[in-house]
């Protein structure tokens, strides 16, 4: 499945900001991005900052992260930058 150039640096930023490997970061944001109502392959900018901060925070929390805010406060200052 092809996903969006935001989708990919959304994964490396969650990747980077906590332990999740490569694969459980690309599967935890398709997730909370399918919850979402969006597609993975066709997230716009809007779509996935709506994600990341409603319903990634959730899925992180799942996960047993305590610091799911500051972990997509994080994601969502990757996304800003061109």
């Amino acid at each position: 499945m092809a996903e969006s150039p935001l989708f990919e640096r959304a994964c490396e930023a969650l990747e980077e900001a906590t332990h999740l490997s490569q694969v459980e970061a690309r599967g935890t944001l398709r997730i909370a991005i399918k919850e979402a109502g969006y597609d993975p392959g066709g997230v716009n900018r809007p779509q996935l900052l709506a994600v990341v901060f409603h319903s990634l925070p959730q899925e992180l929390v799942a996960l047993g992260m305590v610091d799911a805010q500051q972990i997509c406060d994080a994601i969502a200052s990757h996304l800003a930058t061109d």
